[in-house]
């Protein structure tokens, strides 16, 4: 598959707190095409995240008890500049490291 210049190509930002899931996502659309940028925590404000102009930005918003993904959600949803967002949850036992010793599939 050839690339397309980075300039032409669709770039996603994915937020996450594991690595682990951040590298997958990165993996993935960048096989697709894509151009990816990751960061570890929602913590960055809206101007920001509007600055890197994602395309899309792919959110777990389920972190613990905080409500700072949530609440980050709904200011890219109501951001016309953010309107392509797709949230996701990725449970904890489908982000384990690949070199996870862990023999269960619970």
């Amino acid at each position: 598959m050839e690339s397309a210049p980075s300039s032409s190509r669709q770039h996603n930002l994915a937020i996450n707190n594991e690595a682990a899931v951040l590298a997958v996502f990165r993996e993935l659309l960048e096989d697709e095409g894509y151009r990816v940028s990751t960061q570890r925590y929602a913590e960055k404000d809206l101007a920001e995240i509007v600055t890197l102009a994602p395309n899309l930005t792919i959110l777990d918003y389920m972190w613990a008890s905080d409500d700072v993904g949530w609440s980050l959600l709904q200011m890219l949803r109501m951001d016309p500049r953010t309107s392509a967002l797709l949230s996701s949850y990725v449970p904890e036992r489908f982000a384990k490291s690949p070199n996870s010793t862990s023999g269960s599939n619970k």
